[in-house]
């Protein structure tokens, strides 16, 4: 099994922004032989934790008429997604980020290697955070057997109820960019009350 993690700098344990990896090598017949492996991997900067609307906690996305809503900041949504595709191993991952420095809630995504069993590295990552001031977080990722990545998430505002949308890219497309044009998959109609 793999193990991922975030290690942001702000929490103060490393000097630089990075993802922890874990690999587990299981001997089910003598669990002393098991090996356990860890690397960090190096990443572009990022802020885990957008909080943008007043209140208590985590509660930092804004919507209209209520209180602020819970992003899950500081770690990766829903599932990191695994193929190998014979040529090389993929992993895609998500999380929020602080896309534009003044707590803008956006989506970090990631797409992990391996080639030929060496180091997994950052093949290419990006915020996904259109300059429409809404906020985008609790996302999800996957990507199929030709490379191309689906991107959906929550997304909400100070003038627009929480709802859902998506967005991808094509595996030929430039590196780190979601080139999908943002479709709506439900538009919010009222605020979240808890």
């Amino acid at each position: 099994p793999i193990i991922l993690g975030l290690n942001d700098d702000a929490w103060g344990q490393v000097d630089e922004d990075q993802l922890e990896m874990w690999t587990v090598s299981i001997d089910w017949d003598d669990p002393n032989n098991t090996v356990v492996t860890n690397i960090d991997i190096p990443t572009a900067p990022f802020d885990t934790n957008p909080c943008a609307a007043p209140g208590f906690g985590f509660a930092c996305i804004p919507q209209p008429n209520g209180n602020g809503i819970d992003g899950l900041p500081e770690v990766i949504m829903n599932q990191s997604h695994y193929r190998n595709v014979g040529s090389h191993e993929s992993i895609v991952l998500n999380f929020i980020t602080d896309a534009d420095g003044n707590e803008l809630s956006g989506i970090r995504w990631m797409e992990l290697r391996r080639v030929n069993g060496s180091d997994w590295t950052v093949y290419q990552e990006g915020t996904y955070a259109p300059d429409d001031g809404l906020h985008r977080f609790m996302g999800g990722i996957a990507m199929d057997g030709n490379g191309n990545i689906a991107l959906g998430y929550s997304v909400s505002g100070l003038d627009e109820f929480p709802g859902l949308r998506f967005t991808g890219r094509r595996a030929g497309d430039p590196l780190g960019e979601m080139t999908v044009e943002e479709y709506i998959a439900v538009a919010g109609e009222g605020n979240v009350g808890g």
